[in-house]
């Protein structure tokens, strides 16, 4: 970011690549709708050695867009109000849960934000859940994938640098080969068990297409390699979003409390909070997306292949790679005023009481956290749904106080290393007075 600050607009960082750094050049990268092939491809970047290839990594236009069709059925509106009642039970759970803890001790939330989304996506993926909120504790599964981040992180490096490929076999762990096999052989066995129990499950999920006459062609491998990627992508950025968004809150006193007032004053009863009621809730989804804004699901530029087009009035030559860096429009104080810091004022409109006019000028398509166009990110209908929800809820619910504030530097503290990693959060969860004995009920 600091070399974009200083550039300006564009950056070399490579031979053959360019990073750019602007609102426009999302729409002149990504946001193609064409169906000819004359647009910027992915590019090879996201070639990991996958015998199967997914939705993410298949860079063919119309291979890609195949893989789409079949999937998308899942995660459409309709779907989502069907699938609504999943996202309850397991909010529910969380919330009762951190019920049983409350007054008892802090929580690392970002551990109970992982459990709860990755048993929301497994649940709508396999039909079951991995149990890690009932266990309160990490599934095997869910570790394996975030320890293969760093060999992820090594194979982007060496890709650049070929002559470190030998040096990755040193570095990897001698026990990862296994306990990816081990990852492997679960969901293996997840899928055929969600094969087999095709005509059991009543709500729609993210294989119901999949499994419908038309789509029965699809391979056993072809849904392995999607399921994994379906959890990973449904639950890994969420959870992070939620524990940044928290945060956030609790290092802003008064938007903490405007969410408060707002979620309270609004609902009488945990049980009204829902899609439609979420939905009416201005500052709850401007909190959203400012928290969205500030830790984009996806930080890093998504690298496509010139065509040989303008991006933003530079001429691109045809095959040069090219990406937007999101993280650095997102944060930059040309589009966004005090842009390090949470103001959810910034996305309310002008009527809103909150609204607050240091934002006006504020250029809302610099930032871009589901990507957009033909790959953008599909499951970002799901996001805001259980974001909505889980966030009212745990606002109705709880009061929250911040226990390692004093520890936390979070710019300093955020990683990536494959995944992105955020610094520990402890947050201590107290009943708002008559809602302990309501939530014990609903549990």
């Amino acid at each position: 970011m600091r070399d974009m600050t200083i550039f300006r607009d564009v950056v070399r960082t490579a031979p053959n690549e360019l990073s750019i750094a602007t609102p426009q050049s999302f729409q002149d990268i990504y946001g193609q709708t064409g169906r000819n092939k004359d647009v910027f491809v992915k590019s090879d970047f996201y070639d990991v050695g996958e015998k199967e290839l997914t939705i993410v990594s298949e860079r063919d236009v119309d291979k890609h867009r195949e893989v789409r069709r079949v999937l998308a059925p899942g995660f459409t509106t309709a779907a989502l109000l069907r699938q609504e009642s999943v996202i309850h039970e397991y909010v529910d759970l969380f919330l009762s849960q951190l019920s049983r803890l409350a007054t008892k001790e802090a929580v690392k939330v970002n551990e109970w934000y992982k459990w709860v989304t990755f048993d929301i996506t497994g649940e709508l993926t396999f039909g079951e859940p991995f149990g890690a909120l009932r266990d309160a504790k990490n599934h095997f599964w869910i570790s394996t994938i975030h320890d293969t981040g760093h060999i992820w992180a090594l194979s982007a490096i060496c890709k650049r640098y070929p002559i470190l490929w030998p040096v990755l076999y040193f570095v990897a762990p001698s026990n990862l080969k296994k306990a990816f096999e081990q990852h492997q052989a679960y969901t293996k066995q997840k899928v055929q068990s969600r094969i087999a129990r095709r005509n059991e499950i009543k709500h729609v999920d993210f294989f119901t297409n999949l499994l419908s006459e038309k789509s029965r062609n699809q391979s056993e491998k072809f849904m392995l390699a999607q399921a994994t990627l379906l959890v990973i992508g449904g639950s890994d950025t969420t959870s992070l979003f939620l524990t940044g968004v928290t945060y956030s809150l609790l290092t802003n006193q008064e938007t903490l409390k405007k969410l408060q007032d707002e979620v309270r004053g609004v609902f009488d009863d945990v049980t009204q909070i829902d899609s439609a009621s979420t939905l009416e809730l201005k500052y709850l989804n401007a909190v959203i997306e400012e928290g969205l804004r500030l830790l984009p699901a996806i930080p890093l530029g998504l690298t496509r292949v010139s065509p040989g087009a303008i991006v933003d009035g530079h001429y691109i030559p045809k095959g040069t790679v090219i990406s937007t860096a999101n993280w650095t429009t997102s944060h930059s104080s040309r589009f966004f005023a005090d842009a390090n810091a949470f103001h959810p004022e910034r996305w309310l409109s002008k009527s809103h009481p909150a609204f607050d006019a240091r934002f006006a000028s504020d250029n809302r398509n610099a930032a871009r956290p589901f990507s957009l166009g033909s790959r953008s990110c599909l499951g970002m209908r799901l996001a805001y749904l259980e974001s909505r929800i889980l966030l009212a809820k745990l606002v109705y619910t709880f009061d929250w106080e911040l226990r390692n504030g004093a520890d936390i530097d979070w710019y300093r503290d955020i990683k990536l290393e494959g995944f992105l990693t955020l610094p520990d959060v402890y947050v201590k969860f107290s009943h708002v007075k008559g809602e302990a004995n309501e939530v014990n009920e609903k549990a």
